[in-house]
Formats: C-alpha cells, structure tokens, sequence
C-alpha cells in the first residue's frame, strides 16, 4: 500500500487509536531524519597555512558539487569553478578573514535558501558569539528595531538606516552573496537582511565594521529625526533583558511569545474559530500531537466552524508530525486557513503546501522559500577551519504546478507594516476574521 493510503487509513481511525500510532510513527521518521550517512572527508592536515587553507576550499568544492541536491541550479557552474579557482589562486595574499569571506560569497552564489556557511571552528569565539542588543523585522515599510536592551533601547520602534555610516542600502548590495535565500524570493533575503545585522559577524567580515566590540548605529523615528546609537556587542543577552514588546498591545498570535512556545491554541468565541499556533516543527513529535488532537477536539466541543493553523514563525524542521495530523483534519467539516509569512520556511512551508492541496485558504504574504525547495540537510565541518558547511541532498516537487517558481503567493494577500506590529494589529488574523 502506497505510503498516502497508509496515513489516510490511519487518519480515518478513531481519535484515541490514532493518537499512539501519530506518536510512534513521529519518533521513526525522526530517528530516521537522524540516520543519514556521515559527509565527513577525513583529510590530513597540511603543514602550511595556505595549504590548510586550499584544502578547505577544494572540501567546499567537492562536496557542493557532488552531495548537494543541485548546486548549480541557479549558479553558472564554470562562473562558480572560477571564482573558487581565483579564491586559490590568491590564498598565499589573502588574510584569514578575507579567505572566510570569500568561502561565505563562493557558498552564498550556489542561491539558495538551505545552503550556507556557520562561522564555527576557529571563528566561534571570536565573530560567532558577538551579538548587538537589538532585534530587527522587516515590514513592507523597512527594517525596523522591535526589541532592543542596554544602550539599544531608546532605538525601539525606529526604522534601521545605517550602520557607521554607511546606508542599510548600500551595505546589503556589497555583502549580499554571504547571505543565504532562494534566487528570486525576496521575502527570503529580508529575513537574512535581518539576521545580517544583529551580529558583527558579516559586517565585520566584510570591513563594515571595524571593532567587534561596538559601532555607530543610526535610526529614524516616527518624528523624522534621526539619531545614532554607538551600541557595543555582547556574549550573552539574557532574554529578560529586552525591552520593546512590552510597550505595545499584544494580539493574538503574540500571546506565548516571550515563553517561545513551539505550538499552542486557543478558541475564538467571538468568531467560531480555533486557532493553532505551530512555531517549530522541529517541536517535540509528543508535543504537537497533544496539542494538535486538543485544538481538533475543542473545535467539536465547541461547535467551531473554522480552524486557522498559524505558521507564519515556523522555519522548519520535520514534515511528519503534520502530515499525520493533516489527514485527521481532513477528515473534519471544518474550514480550514493557513497563514503564512516570510518567516515560514522549509517544512514551515510544507504545512502550507499540505493545506493547499486539500483545498484550505492560505493567508498572509509569500513564504520566504520557493514552493519546491531542496531538503534533507546535511552538516559538515570543514577540516581545518572548523567552518560549517550546510547544504541539502534531495529535492522535492510537492507542488508540481509551480514547477521553479520562486515565489509561493497566497490566496488573500495581506500587507504587514511596522504601523500595524507597533499598533498591535494583526492583518492576517483580521483578514479571516472580517473579511
């Protein structure tokens, strides 16, 4: 029997037969994601730095060029061979951290959203652990500072706009082949703009920034005046040292944000809905089960007539727990939506493929991956440098009607502004709610 017919035929049991078997069938696919064969090249050190160094970028090469799913199907492959071929030509006049930034470009060209670069091995102490106390989204209207602590805290609520004087603009365009998204998604590259300045690390890398120890931010507030912030770098930012969210009405979707909860529900009275929450389908399979077979069985008790799944923050992780859950749901008369944003990602995103194709309605702004994305991730240090390099092994094409379309967008688009999140407003859930 087909593996589909399988879990339909599983889903048609009844609940608390279904329940143990949605568990263990959890716990095999994740032993199973954790059985993957090793990629680890063993390769006798050189003696010489730049020897260290060359066999690090031919690892680089051999193993995106033969393991990865297709690392080439964005790249021009002779263009991508010559640029690391130039990188080896000039190792010996290359410092340590101009080679780490070439590696971060070279990987950066492959175009795509699950193959990158961690700064580990022999950066971690030094570029990996700095963090600058704030935390930056991005709206349809700029990047702008939602949480800040210590010395950053006067920039809540400012749109980001330089950093030691060079414009947000301009720094994206010159460091933009380290970061890591779907050639042609730019809800993808807005997350990574994001992460890009959070830390030192890039900007460092890249001579933006000069002193991992502190730079000069500068922000624009709601009144027009822009002001700069020197912030310094930290090791550890206790999560309780953040200011910001506290300061604006907390809607739903917000409601466990501060305890980070991976999956959650609750029933709308008011509006004869459930909604579910699902943040990290890395969650613990036991976890989402429960809490998933609780919402679907509140929505019965209490006569719901929809059922939102709320994906907008999940980035990945394992497809199975849903898919198990995703037949029972089925298998309901309730009307179902999605929501989704740039932050969904990866199996994130296959949630939403999921729904789509049994006819649920998707709402919000497009994923921030392209609808058939390569998957199955593996990890490897590289042998000197102690780098990571993370790349995927399979591709996928759940939905074949997009084909290599770089965008997935829904069926009621919703705009998210600063205005909106600062305000407490949540357009996605109102645009189910009221429409």
């Amino acid at each position: 029997m087909a593996v589909s017919n399988v879990l339909k035929a599983l889903a048609l049991l009844p609940g608390f037969l279904l329940f143990p078997l949605l568990i263990s069938g959890g716990i095999i696919g994740y032993m199973a994601s954790r059985s993957l064969p090793s990629d680890a090249i063993v390769v006798a050190p050189d003696s010489t730095r730049e020897g260290r160094w060359a066999q690090d970028l031919d690892y680089v090469v051999q193993v995106l060029t033969s393991r990865h799913a297709d690392a080439f199907y964005v790249a021009d492959e002779a263009d991508w061979l010559a640029f690391a071929a130039d990188i080896r030509e000039n190792i010996a006049t290359l410092t340590d951290e101009e080679i780490t930034f070439r590696l971060m470009q070279l990987v950066g060209r492959v175009r795509d959203g699950h193959t990158g670069i961690a700064l580990t091995g022999m950066w971690a102490d030094l570029l990996e652990n700095y963090n600058y106390p704030l935390k930056l989204a991005y709206f349809d209207d700029g990047l702008f500072v939602v949480q800040a602590a210590y010395e950053a805290q006067p920039a809540i609520g400012a749109a980001l706009i330089a950093v030691n004087g060079v414009s947000v603009d301009e720094i994206v365009t010159q460091l933009d082949d380290t970061l890591y998204y779907d050639e042609g998604n730019p809800y993808g590259r807005q997350t990574s703009i994001e992460a890009l300045f959070a830390r030192p690390a890039r900007l460092y890398l890249g001579g933006i920034v000069t002193d991992l120890a502190q730079a000069t931010f500068t922000f624009l507030p709601d009144d027009g005046e822009t002001f700069d912030l020197n912030l310094n770098t930290y090791d550890t930012i206790p999560g309780s040292d953040f200011r910001g969210y506290d300061r604006f009405p907390v809607p739903v979707y917000r409601t466990y944000e501060s305890e980070d909860r991976a999956v959650w529900f609750v029933h709308l009275p008011d509006s004869d809905a459930v909604y579910l929450q699902y943040n990290d389908a890395q969650v613990d399979f036991f976890e989402f089960v429960t809490t998933a077979t609780q919402a679907l069985q509140t929505a019965s008790q209490e006569s719901a007539d929809k059922f939102i799944i709320d994906v907008r923050n999940n980035r990945g992780g394992s497809d199975l727990p849903f898919l198990l859950f995703h037949y029972r749901l089925q298998q309901t008369s309730l009307y179902v939506y999605g929501i989704m944003s740039r932050y969904t990602f990866s199996s994130g995103f296959s949630v939403i493929a999921d729904l789509t194709l049994s006819g649920a309605t998707i709402v919000g702004q497009p994923a921030g991956t392209r609808p058939n994305f390569f998957g199955n991730v593996l990890t490897s240090a590289l042998p000197n440098s102690g780098l990571t390099l993370v790349y995927p092994t399979t591709a996928g094409m759940k939905l074949e009607d997009y084909g290599d379309a770089p965008l997935f967008s829904p069926d009621i688009s919703v705009p998210f502004t600063s205005t909106d999140f600062f305000a407490g407003r949540d357009p996605y859930l109102e645009a189910i709610l009221n429409p």
